[in-house]
């Protein structure tokens, strides 16, 4: 059996290329991690913008009543259903979670 040397060429070619893609890696990784605070921020300033839109629409339907909501307002709030009509169409409506 013949062992053969390593060629140091081919050696040091290889390393070179794993410390290369090493800092690609890094830079990869930085970008990952600045992309998940700006998701995670953006999620909190999202989660607060959704309440304050609740307690707005809940106040606008107490004043105005139910049948004045529009169904684009009923599609950024949690107090809807979804109502199947006889024609096979169907609606969004408001309900108040308190009733349910």
């Amino acid at each position: 059996m013949i062992l053969e040397f390593p060629n140091k060429d081919k050696t040091k070619a290889l390393e070179l290329q794993l410390l290369n893609k090493m800092e690609e890696l890094d830079t990869i990784y930085d970008k990952l991690e600045l992309a998940h605070t700006l998701l995670n921020t953006l999620e909190q300033v999202s989660s607060e913008a959704e309440k304050e839109f609740e307690t707005c629409l809940t106040e606008y339907v107490n004043i105005a009543g139910p049948g004045t909501v529009t169904e684009d307002m009923l599609l950024y709030s949690r107090n809807v259903v979804t109502v199947h009509n006889a024609d096979l169409t169907w609606h969004l409506e408001w309900s108040d979670e308190d009733e349910t």
